[in-house]
C-alpha cells in the first residue's frame, strides 16, 4: 500500500513538473502547490475550490500560483 501511495505522489509531482508554464516555479513553490492543492485533492475538488468547472489541471495550478502570490 505504501508503495502505491509513493508512486502516486511521484506521479502527481512529475505532472506538475511537466507543465511548461510552471517550469519557472521554484522548487519550494512547486512543493507548496503540490501539498496544498494537488496531492490530497481530486481534480473536481480543485476545480470547485477555484470556482471553475471543466477546467484543466494547468489552469488550476496557475490559479493556485496566483493565490500564493497574493498571500
Amino acid at each position: 500500500m505504501n508503495n502505491l501511495a509513493e508512486l502516486q505522489d511521484k506521479s502527481n509531482n512529475q505532472t506538475i513538473n511537466n507543465i511548461p508554464d510552471l517550469q519557472k516555479l521554484t522548487s519550494l513553490e512547486k512543493q507548496i502547490i503540490y501539498r496544498k492543492y494537488w496531492r490530497n485533492n481530486t481534480h473536481r475538488q480543485l476545480a470547485d475550490y477555484f470556482g471553475k468547472s471543466n477546467t484543466t489541471i494547468q489552469n488550476i495550478l496557475e490559479s493556485a500560483l496566483n493565490k500564493l502570490k497574493e498571500n
